[in-house]
């Protein structure tokens, strides 16, 4: 190479107009590899009382969302609270279905139930069923409770799904009981889950720290 040509690669290299070129550069390989918006909707707590009463209690009718991560929350049994009031309502609520639509066939889930009672003194059971794809009939069962140790699972990850819808009715174990509470929450597990915010940190610095280094080599 000769040093005419040598002096004019320096001036393109080292000139504003390439290093303004480089940044947008280094911010859309950033944005590609989803760094700078991980575009995730904000998930909500969605309350069985919020006006899904009475028409969730079966399966057709069932509360619908179609962002992952919102969690469903709610109660089962003769005596649960309909409206949080003051003074609060309480209604008999037989069975509630919840569940999520539209999901990614290529995706895999994680399907979060949970049983809870902060006002009871007697610790009663739920039972779940899990309906995949629209079917109307359960793909796996699982009760939950009255022991304190079995108050909480988690389903095998669910791949090649669209659907996912969840049927909670009290336990017919002891279905005397007054009332029960429940969540259930799906969650994205692979492939695709979004980076943590950590890793994002760790990677977008490993590239700003590359494209540093390669700029004092060429100077």
């Amino acid at each position: 190479m000769n040093t005419e040509v040598r002096i004019a690669k320096l001036e393109r290299d080292h000139s504003p107009a390439s290093r303004g070129y480089r940044l947008p550069v280094l911010a859309a390989a950033l944005a590609a590899a989803g760094l700078l918006s991980l575009g995730h909707a904000n998930a909500t707590i969605i309350f069985d009382y919020d006006g899904h009463e009475p028409t969730n209690n079966d399966l057709a009718d069932a509360t619908l969302t179609s962002t992952v991560g919102d969690e469903f929350r709610g109660c089962v049994g003769s005596s649960c609270t309909a409206s949080p009031g003051p003074p609060p309502v309480f209604a008999n609520d037989p069975a509630d279905y919840v569940g999520y639509t539209g999901l990614d066939l290529g995706l895999t889930y994680t399907l979060s139930i949970q049983e809870f009672c902060s006002t009871c003194f007697v610790l009663n059971g739920l039972d779940f069923a899990v309906f995949l794809n629209g079917s109307s009939s359960a793909t796996y069962t699982q009760p939950l409770g009255p022991n304190v140790s079995d108050f909480a699972y988690q389903f095998p990850d669910l791949t090649n799904v669209s659907s996912v819808l969840v049927g909670i009715t009290f336990a017919s174990s002891n279905s005397g009981g007054c009332c029960e509470g429940y969540s259930v929450r799906l969650t994205q597990a692979g492939p695709g889950t979004a980076p943590e915010p950590a890793t994002l940190v760790l990677v977008a610095a490993g590239l700003v720290g590359a494209f540093v280094a390669r700029r004092r080599k060429r100077t």
